[in-house]
């Protein structure tokens, strides 16, 4: 199959069902992202820093698995890893607390 190239990231297959989306240097992703085809839905890992490469990965996702995707697992609270969540609103987003706020 190969791997995806994108201005924002890479999108390299992991196994037959999961995929990583490898940040490039320079372009909107910052941090890496993923996503994982669990047959009747779709899992995306961390939706990186900015909507255009969030978009992409929305779009990948669904294209590769046919699918659209469902639900968002956010690994923790940095920019980086949650601004492309508004590309996602009509997916189930899961996300923990930031530590900041616990301690408030």
């Amino acid at each position: 199959m190969g791997e995806f190239y994108r201005k924002h990231f890479t999108l390299e297959k992991v196994s037959q069902l999961v995929y990583a989306a490898i940040a490039k240097e320079g372009g909107g992703s910052v941090a890496n992202a993923g996503f994982v085809d669990l047959g009747n839905q779709i899992i995306i890992f961390d939706t990186f820093n900015t909507q255009q490469a969030s978009e992409h990965l929305k779009t990948f996702a669904e294209k590769i698995t046919n699918q659209l995707g469902t639900t968002v697992i956010n690994s923790h609270w940095h920019g980086d890893h949650i601004r492309g969540n508004q590309i996602f609103k009509e997916s189930k987003i899961i996300s923990s607390e930031p530590e900041f706020i616990k301690k408030m």
